[in-house]
């Protein structure tokens, strides 16, 4: 691995911004024109999905077999498309070099979400540039390594998949527990009494905009939560989306305790 040379990602394939057509050029009708993606709605696992969007009128494409990107709200999540399309303004594509395995930049790109999103810029809708993307440097192992790299994180992209699956099937066991042991909540064929949530939970709403800004996130400061940090019902937070001594005081009101139940509204 320490021969392995690392090269800037522009330098090694044509990056495309997608470029979205007029509203009027745009319908669910196949017989329109090309298959139209905006942004990653229809994105898979992997694979891209149908759109069921056309346009007549197409100005960006990415290739069958080529990786595309969001790069607007959110920045990052990358797919791979199995024909050609039309790209819009949330997505770019990347035209590669024979030399270079699409696997592995799929792979590559998803190990740098965050880092993108960090460079990502805008107050209404975050937006990363075609310089910021250009410029990520990618180790370039030789192809055949790339290939291998690929299939062994294949392997793992199953293996994860294959528990969450597990998991999904553990929550509906739980829920299904619940409705057997308490009966169904909604019905309440039991006869239960019915009391407001606010009678039994302080409820409280997390800070709005005008109490946190984006020029307060620091690094390595106090922890915050927002509905990103939720995964699979645990809170990981980011060290490089911390508050400061005296925004942790100034936010006092909105501190979480220990064995405070979080949801995302």
């Amino acid at each position: 691995m320490s021969e392995w040379k690392t090269v800037r990602l522009g330098d090694v394939c044509e990056l495309i911004m997608g470029t979205s057509p007029e509203g009027n050029t745009i319908s669910d009708n196949p017989s329109n024109g090309i298959e139209f993606h905006q942004g990653k709605t229809f994105f898979g696992k992997v694979f891209l999905n149908e759109s069921k969007i056309y346009t007549s009128a197409p100005s960006k494409f990415a290739n069958a077999g080529n990786v595309i990107m969001s790069v607007r709200a959110p920045v990052g999540d990358s797919n791979i498309t199995q024909r050609r399309i039309a790209i819009g303004r949330g997505l770019c594509t990347f035209n590669l070099k024979d030399d270079f395995e699409k696997f592995y930049l799929f792979y590559f790109l998803n190990s740098k979400i965050e880092y993108l999103q960090s460079k990502s810029t805008g107050s209404t809708f975050k937006a990363v540039n075609k310089d910021a993307i250009s410029d990520l440097q990618i180790p370039l192992p030789p192809l055949e390594e790339q290939k291998h790299i690929a299939a062994v994180l294949d392997k793992c992209t199953a293996l994860i998949a294959k528990h969450k699956l597990m998991l999904e099937r553990y929550d509906t066991l739980i829920k299904s527990r619940f409705i057997e042991m308490f009966g169904d909540p909604v019905t309440n064929e039991r006869k239960w009494e019915k009391v407001r949530l606010d009678s039994v939970a302080d409820i409280k709403i997390g800070p709005f905009g005008s109490l946190l800004h984006q020029e307060d996130y620091i690094t390595g400061g106090h922890a915050l939560v927002n509905p990103s940090h939720i995964n699979d019902g645990r809170i990981c937070t980011d060290e490089k989306l911390t508050i400061s001594d005296e925004k942790y005081i100034e936010l006092t009101p909105y501190h979480l305790q220990k064995h405070d139940v979080v949801m995302e509204t």
